[in-house]
């Protein structure tokens, strides 16, 4: 009996010690596997460490870095355009001006015969400025004996051209023409502009009798100085750019005659031409009519 007993008591205290050993084995399991959820949740609700790197600009375009060099070109316009309204005139020269001089250092065209023609030397950007004449017909190249040479051996800044129907649409143009300057090749006399501004028309030849294009101005003044033998041409030409490029987006032309008694007269050869005292005055723009100019960039399109 006794021993039944104490059996049945060794029993039920292995039983026990089995019932607590499990127990701890079961809190340890549920312990292990909160653990593991609270590491599961601190990882996905955490906002992750970003690595320190260095601070990446937003990718720049080739004119961004254009304008790191050289500042925004929209703050550095030289010239601004220009319309009647806004107009200041140039003072005639009195014909006691020092001349510009050619690569040799010797008076160039047609002060070589005893007109004043002044020059203005390149900008910044390589481009013609002004050019201003004081000249009789007797003076003029032509009255001297010599001819146009026939071609332009030297380029204006931004020169570039383009062909439409086979036709080149760019000239290289003279602020003064060689019919009152005697000057062919040089850059400061030489911009890139198109030949409707230049001689008139968009294809080959030329009309003096389109009032857009400054060979009705010249052709005109030439003619008046033929009948006109006693008597001076002061004539200036400035052209007015967009920015800083080459390509010419208007010109303005202003002239005066000048008497056998030094005094100012009026020249009047009609086109689009404005009036102010005895000078007068035009603001062309660098157009065509059928085709598109980007004068920041040059390039020439159909319309």
């Amino acid at each position: 009996m006794y021993l039944l007993i104490g059996f049945l008591a060794v029993m039920a205290i292995l039983t026990v010690i089995a019932i607590v050993k499990g127990f701890f084995r079961f809190v340890k399991f549920l312990a292990f596997v909160a653990v593991l959820g609270i590491g599961f949740y601190y990882v996905q609700t955490k906002e992750p460490q970003q690595p320190t790197e260095p601070k990446i600009e937003q990718s720049k375009t080739i004119s961004d870095y254009f304008k790191d060099l050289l500042g925004d070109i929209t703050s550095q316009s030289t010239t601004e355009q220009v319309d009647n309204s806004t107009v200041e005139l140039v003072e005639r020269l009195t014909g006691s001006e020092q001349s510009s001089l050619d690569e040799n250092g010797q008076p160039i065209g047609s002060a070589k015969y005893g007109a004043t023609f002044i020059i203005g030397d390149l900008d910044q950007y390589g481009r013609a400025t002004y050019g201003h004449i004081l000249v009789t017909d007797a003076q003029e190249p032509g009255q001297n004996g010599e001819d146009r040479p026939g071609k332009i051996t030297v380029d204006p800044a931004d020169w570039k051209n383009y062909k439409f129907n086979n036709v080149w649409v760019n000239d290289r143009t003279h602020t003064i023409g060689f019919q009152f300057g005697g000057v062919n090749s040089d850059k400061r006399v030489l911009t890139t502009a198109g030949a409707y501004l230049n001689r008139g028309t968009e294809g080959n030849g030329s009309d003096q009798d389109n009032p857009d294009s400054m060979l009705y101005y010249e052709q005109r003044l030439d003619s008046w100085l033929a009948t006109h033998p006693n008597f001076k041409l002061d004539l200036y030409v400035k052209p007015i750019y967009e920015g800083t490029s080459g390509v010419v987006k208007q010109m303005y032309m202003q002239w005066v005659g000048v008497d056998s008694n030094n005094e100012t007269i009026v020249i009047n050869i009609g086109g689009k031409s404005q009036q102010d005292g005895d000078y007068s005055y035009v603001v062309l723009d660098n157009v065509f009519p059928n085709l598109n100019i980007d004068y920041q960039t040059g390039y020439v399109t159909k319309k």
